[in-house]
């Protein structure tokens, strides 16, 4: 339970400076192995280049070097890659650095704090790198990631990405046509001329990857990117209602997806994002064009590996207020669900249950931190799968299905409303051991389910000391640690933490508002004497994330340290907004659309959350967006960046007056101020 890190032998003595302490700290009762990462500021007066990178490294306890790796968020004064392709001497500053470490970290708020230092010179690797993760090309199409224990082979011309798995030189999944990548099931939105049926699609028969990349490449965590399209054959996908001078119609489903491998491990942790993207961008009705989504999901086969025969199990395990046990179904292995379901009833509720070919053998209000699996004695092998907040983003599910793991991000039908995108955090935990036994695998599905629910609902995050964070000039001054408490500070900690506790507690604003669903949650009531009026969730007017209630919680976790005020509530609503309430319609640029900006303050309806009030661009009140990316990371939300600083380009040119703009010429705030 002592804090550690993936290490090495002593940092050098020669001539360097430091340039930050970085401290994590795990605030759950469960220890921790996993890679915590965050964006640290970098002051102006450092002029750290691209070139410096190979001269930082990380220092632990004993003057011990740990792994580490660096990977540049923004720049001062100019775009992230403008007019230095390629890096190197020639590029600007760095003004936000991501640093990733691999740590082990005990339970009970415990924390561990770390040295970054540049040196004069740069630094020889000093760690073993048999564990490092690496990706190299196969030709073609084709990328190999290797991780230590696990390999893992890519080709971008699948919509699963992922084409062969290996466990420690065993494979497990061999890519067929089958089950495998993104999938959809819609009713059309023109059953006049499609009828009412739903129909499937899915990536490899339906599917284009329209667009791949590597993000990341090691040494500690290997990141790709890629971004398709699902398409009916018959045209019963496509949106038709655009504007008049653009009329031509475009498919509707598209979806971003990416995948990261870490160094020492064979887990695989998932980004998947699908959205409806259709809409004309910049009209009055912002409700017409919403689909009915029966069931989307990504899918991996493990039948090479654990195949479906008796030898085979699928086990669950969860916990709730009814509490769910460890299970394990029968040995037909035809279908097993762990379900989040669409509340129902008078009063209204949330269900959750647990599904066996299709008869219910578990079931409550909600699954804290359910986990789903196979496994299997003869290939001494386990598969599972998690979802970050399931519990509050119904309808979601785990399935399996055979021997196929799914991720069903919509689970049961589900209104999915104009220009919105459903942002998913998964985790794929493989694991090879030497039982054999049914009880072994139980065992085994409990040891790994909080840390990997943990890992992508509240993953590790480094920490900078507030007067150092003051001092880069890159975010608001925070004062010191230690400084001593005033009235008005008390005053505003003290606000702070009761909408906190307020929000987010048993009986809080979300519980009384029924404040559930992949569209809604975790937004909050703007007017707080109308938390409990709603009945049922397609009732409730969630609105209040626009005027930026979660801008000062990531601000406290600058000035403090403490991850609840990232994870509980501040980084899912920053994903709410990007993803869902401000207008995503993927990379289309229709006429005058605005893509990326706010149109509604509000609204409610099935579906038709932040799309059925009233708003204009200019209510762009939110400027948590600054911090929630650097704090967290990844190269979905890095997209969603440029595409709306692409809108704002377009729509307000720089005639804007003088006055108006930021410091620099190029640069235009997203914000009410300026827009307006």
């Amino acid at each position: 339970g002592q804090p550690s890190a993936a290490g090495g032998g002593p940092a050098s003595t020669s001539s360097h400076d430091t340039i930050t302490c970085l401290t994590i700290t795990n605030d759950r009762r469960y220890d921790r192995h996993e890679v915590a990462f965050s964006g640290i500021p970098i002051s102006k007066d450092w002029n750290l280049r691209d070139d410096d990178l190979e001269k930082l490294i990380v220092v632990g306890a004993e003057n011990r070097r740990v792994a580490a790796q660096f990977n540049v968020l923004s720049r001062w004064g100019t775009a992230l890659t403008s007019n230095n392709v390629g890096g190197g001497a020639a590029a600007a500053a760095i003004r936000w650095l991501q640093v990733a470490i691999p740590v082990a970290i005990g339970s009970d708020s415990r924390s561990v704090t770390f040295e970054l230092r540049r040196y004069d010179l740069s630094q020889a690797r000093a760690i073993d790198v048999s564990t490092d993760v690496q990706i190299s090309g196969t030709g073609g199409d084709g990328y190999t990631v290797r991780t230590g224990p696990g390999e893992f082979v890519l080709d971008k011309g699948l919509g699963a990405i992922v084409r062969e798995i290996k466990v420690n030189r065993s494979t497990l999944l061999s890519h067929s046509t089958n089950n495998a990548g993104p999938s959809i099931t819609f009713i059309p939105q023109r059953t006049a001329v499609y009828g009412s049926s739903p129909r499937t699609l899915t990536s490899d028969q339906h599917g284009s990857v329209d667009y791949f990349e590597v993000t990341e490449v090691g040494p500690v965590k290997v990141t790709v990117m890629a971004e398709g399209t699902l398409s009916d054959p018959s045209g019963a996908s496509l949106c038709n209602t655009r504007s008049t001078n653009d009329p031509a119609p475009y498919e509707s489903f598209t979806y971003s997806l990416a995948l990261t491998f870490f160094r020492g491990k064979t887990d695989i942790k998932v980004q998947y994002h699908i959205r409806n993207q259709c809409s004309n961008g910049d009209g009055s009705d912002w409700t017409d064009q919403a689909f009915s989504i029966v069931k989307a999901s990504y899918s991996l086969s493990f039948d090479h590996g654990i195949p479906a025969t008796s030898s085979s199990m699928h086990l669950y395990n969860g916990a709730s207020d009814t509490s769910i046990p460890v299970g394990v179904t029968s040995q037909s292995l035809k279908t097993t669900i762990v379900e989040q379901r669409k509340g129902g009833g008078a009063p209204w509720r949330r269900r959750a249950r647990v599904t066996s070919s299709g008869s219910t053998i578990a079931s409550g209000v909600a699954f804290n931190a359910p986990i789903i699996g196979i496994a299997n004695g003869s290939s001494r092998c386990m598969v599972a799968i998690v979802l970050a907040y399931m519990r509050y983003r119904e309808p979601q599910a785990l399935r399996v299905t055979g021997s196929t793991m799914s991720f069903d991000v919509v689970s049961e039908t589900q209104r999915v409303g104009e220009g919105k995108g459903l942002w998913n955090h998964g985790m794929i935990i493989i694991r090879k051991w030497n039982g054999t036994q049914r009880t072994y695998f139980q065992n085994l599905l409990q040891l790994v389910r909080w840390p990997a629910v943990l890992e992508v609902e509240r993953g590790l995050l480094l920490h900078a000391p507030p007067e150092y964070s003051s001092s880069t000039g890159v975010v608001m001054p925070l004062g010191y640690a230690g400084a001593p408490d005033t009235p008005i500070k008390t005053a505003y900690l003290s606000t702070l933490t009761k909408l906190h506790d307020d929000t987010v507690s048993p009986n809080g604003q979300w519980e009384r508002a029924k404040r559930y669903g992949s569209q809604i949650w975790p937004d909050v009531e703007f007017d707080g004497y109308q938390v409990d009026a709603a009945a049922n969730p397609a009732q409730s007017d969630g609105r209040h994330g626009y005027w930026n209630p979660h801008a000062h919680e990531l601000a406290e976790f600058l000035r403090s340290g403490d991850p609840k005020w990232v994870h509980d509530f501040a980084l899912p609503l920053s994903w709410l907004m990007t993803y869902t309430a401000y207008l995503n319609v993927g990379r289309q640029t229709h006429d005058w659309v605005r893509n990326g900006l706010c149109i509604n303050s509000g609204g409610s309806g099935d579906g038709d959350w932040h799309r059925s009030a009233f708003g204009s661009d200019d209510y762009m009140y939110n400027l948590a967006m600054k911090y929630a990316y650097p704090l967290r990371p990844d190269p979905i939300h890095r997209r969603r960046i440029e595409i709306t600083g692409r809108t704002v380009r377009e729509r307000y040119p720089r005639s804007t007056p003088e006055p108006d703009r930021d410091i620099y010429l190029e640069k235009l705030d997203v914000a009410r101020g300026v827009i307006q």
